[in-house]
């Protein structure tokens, strides 16, 4: 049955935003095994279960790693290609403020955040039947001087919007979800950089969250 299947949870890197879901998943998951797959040292520079350990510890959370009331498994992912749960995963190394992992889950989707803008994700995603990339930003902003500073400190860690259509139209995906959207900005904004990004004719959407899309 699909509630006793194993778990497989990938991390691209360690920044909070990303790994505060940990401390949920004994209430998540209390009877399956969880498999975290972290990038390796030689991606991060940090050793896996120890950094795991650190996070997972008292006092900011209930339990150390070693006592969590779970089967959790640390199984770390180093650059190249792996198996996990019998599907192909192939892992690539992202420029972020600390260095993150990008995804390649078979045939089927890469998930590449957060990372800058990089041409190279494209031949990695090329031809999958679905990208999710990040998008911080719209992409406009650096062509108003009012908001020029707001896209040159982006761009040093993230991707805007229209990067992302760029990348996914080059690698010749089939759909497009931007991912990581900035929490301060409104709807409208979202929308807004949705209909951008469509008018460079990828197939593009923004998914709400809980939402499924079926591949």
């Amino acid at each position: 049955m699909a509630g006793d299947r194993p778990v497989h949870l990938f991390l691209s890197h360690y920044h909070l935003d990303h790994i505060v879901g940990l401390f949920y998943l004994p209430a998540m998951f209390p009877k399956r095994t969880v498999y975290l797959h972290p990038p390796a040292a030689d991606i991060t520079g940090r050793d896996p279960s120890a950094t795991i350990a650190t996070i997972l510890s008292k006092p900011f959370n209930p339990h150390n790693l070693e006592d969590m009331p779970m089967d959790m498994r640390i199984e770390a992912l180093s650059a190249g290609s792996h198996e996990v749960a019998g599907i192909p995963v192939r892992v690539r190394r992202q420029t972020h403020a600390d260095p993150s992992a990008g995804f390649r889950v078979g045939d089927y989707m890469v998930f590449a955040t957060d990372t800058v803008a990089d041409q190279d994700t494209a031949e990695f995603a090329h031809k999958v039947s679905l990208l999710v990339h990040e998008a911080w930003i719209d992409g406009i902003e650096e062509q108003d001087p009012s908001t020029e500073h707001i896209a040159s400190g982006a761009y040093t860690a993230h991707t805007s919007a229209r990067q992302a259509a760029g990348l996914a139209a080059a690698a010749g995906v089939d759909k497009l979800v931007l991912c990581h959207l900035n929490p301060l900005r409104s709807d409208g904004y979202h929308q807004q950089m949705l209909a951008g990004v469509r008018a460079i004719g990828a197939g593009s959407m923004i998914l709400e969250d809980g939402e499924r899309l079926e591949l």
